[in-house]
């Protein structure tokens, strides 16, 4: 009879971190309630894939019920040239336009903001806020250790990308610094 109540224990021990897993804090509840009603997700989720390409960064965002969320951040760039590298003033005013204006918006509804469907974010808009949120958070909650040229580390270096992207643009910087000695 012992034994047989040791096992349940040891049985409800070993099941216990499983169900923790998906309970979120308080502050996280906030959130989820705010992203699902923005963005008909919830909290957890996690990033399901992301790819980039040129100027544009996509993905999808999954969260436990099956709801999904496809996104991009990008900009139209058709009809920009790009002036001669080796003209480093051209380069620098070529990069402060181009970095600047239009904005890099973040875009919902389609994993290209050029897509049928891809609905963008106003910079400075609080969905805005919320969308920086849920890459951030998805970025964090799929950091589970993986191998340097595993796909996984991609996804979350482009959208932690976007973040950090979106972030700097709301701070009034370039969206992408321009070089090595811009570190803001």
């Amino acid at each position: 009879m012992r034994a047989a109540h040791i096992a349940v224990l040891a049985v409800i021990l070993v099941l216990l971190p499983a169900c923790e897993r998906h309970t979120l804090n308080t502050a996280d509840r906030r959130l989820s309630k705010r992203i699902e009603s923005t963005f008909g997700i919830s909290l957890p989720c996690s990033l399901s894939r992301c790819n980039g390409g040129g100027f544009v960064v996509g993905g999808l965002v999954v969260d436990t019920k099956g709801d999904s969320l496809k996104w991009a951040w990008g900009r139209p760039w058709e009809g920009v040239r790009v002036p001669e590298w080796g003209d480093r003033h051209r380069v620098e005013a070529y990069l402060d336009s181009a970095f600047k204006n239009p904005p890099t918006l973040a875009y919902v509804g389609a994993e290209d903001y050029r897509a049928p469907g891809a609905r963008p974010l106003s910079v400075g808009s609080s969905a805005e806020s919320l969308f920086i949120q849920l890459l951030w958070y998805v970025v964090g909650a799929d950091s589970v250790y993986s191998a340097p040229l595993d796909p996984s580390v991609h996804k979350r270096l482009f959208a932690a990308s976007a973040a950090r992207g979106l972030q700097r643009q709301r701070a009034g910087k370039t969206p992408l610094r321009k070089s090595q000695a811009d570190t803001s």
